[in-house]
């Protein structure tokens, strides 16, 4: 994106591409058949599978505020010589 020019395949297209696999595999965990509307984006008739086309965000306690920073060994430490994600 650093040139800011229109990408090859428009995201649009990769979106609609998408939603078959997405809805193939909330069928199969729900165990039957599901309808969908392409034109709203809505799955009729089944709260269960409804309820899996998200799941609930994150709290800011993991990206917020509240977040532990190791200042100890911060990241890119040539300290510890180890990945930054790197179990302790």
């Amino acid at each position: 994106m650093k040139s800011r020019k229109e990408t090859i395949a428009p995201c649009e297209t990769a979106h609609r591409s998408a939603t078959p696999g997405h809805l193939g595999q909330i069928a199969m965990r729900v165990g039957r058949t599901i309808r969908f509307n392409p034109d709203t984006e809505e799955i009729l008739d089944d709260p269960d599978a409804v309820r899996l086309l998200s799941r609930p965000m994150r709290g800011l306690g993991v990206w917020g505020a509240e977040a532990k920073i190791n200042v100890k060994y911060p990241l890119n430490s040539s300290r510890t010589g180890r990945s930054p994600h790197a179990s302790e």
